[in-house]
């Protein structure tokens, strides 16, 4: 079984192969400069994510992983993170492959050193821990969005077999009442409302 992750960016890509769980390949596609244009650094990514993709064709790849996109950030960050997912997602269908598989940040993170964990963390741990070195952040975060996901998958299927039902997540309601609003607003707001209301 053979699966490709990514760690996606505009600048710089991050790459992982695993196959049978075991790491056989790694390393980072960069774009020329920070401050190409976003449509030349794309079109730089395009060609080294297509490559990494189609380098061996007698292997059949099972599943491409990445990170689901994290939309905070400049006002530009949003459009171009939207772009270089939307870029991986057509190259596999151009290629035929399969579809892009995604893990949130923090779920494929505590598999590896905790949820939340910083870029320089997760490099530190998985060559201190796993015994992967990598040359940069992008390389080592692509690395743990292949192994979280790999155990999230076995976590799943584990939860499956025992006949678990997964919770789902909970819904907030719309609808707030007077004593959540009041727990929260900030002190200044309650003393200005109290003062206003002559309490």
């Amino acid at each position: 079984m053979i699966i490709i992750s990514f760690d996606l960016s505009t600048v710089a890509c991050g790459y992982a192969v695993f196959e049978n769980e075991k790491l056989i390949e790694s390393g980072t596609i960069k774009a020329r400069k920070d401050n190409d244009k976003l449509g030349k650094r794309l079109s730089v990514l395009k060609s080294g994510i297509t490559k990494v993709l189609t380098l061996s064709p007698d292997r059949e790849i099972n599943y491409i992983v990445s990170e689901k996109p994290l939309f905070f950030g400049g006002k530009n960050k949003p459009f171009s993170l939207g772009a270089i997912h939307g870029l991986l997602k057509m190259i596999c269908y151009e290629e035929e492959l399969p579809e892009v598989k995604e893990i949130d940040n923090k779920k494929w993170k505590k598999h590896i050193a905790g949820g939340g964990v910083s870029k320089e963390k997760t490099k530190d741990f998985l060559e201190r821990v796993r015994g992967i070195k990598t040359k940069t952040f992008d390389e080592s975060d692509a690395v743990g969005i292949a192994i979280g996901w790999m155990a999230e998958e076995k976590y799943k299927t584990t939860i499956e077999k025992m006949g678990v039902k997964m919770p789902l997540p909970k819904k907030r309601s719309k609808k707030m009442n007077k004593i959540t609003m009041k727990k929260s607003l900030p002190s200044t707001c309650l003393f200005k409302l109290k003062k206003e209301k002559g309490i």
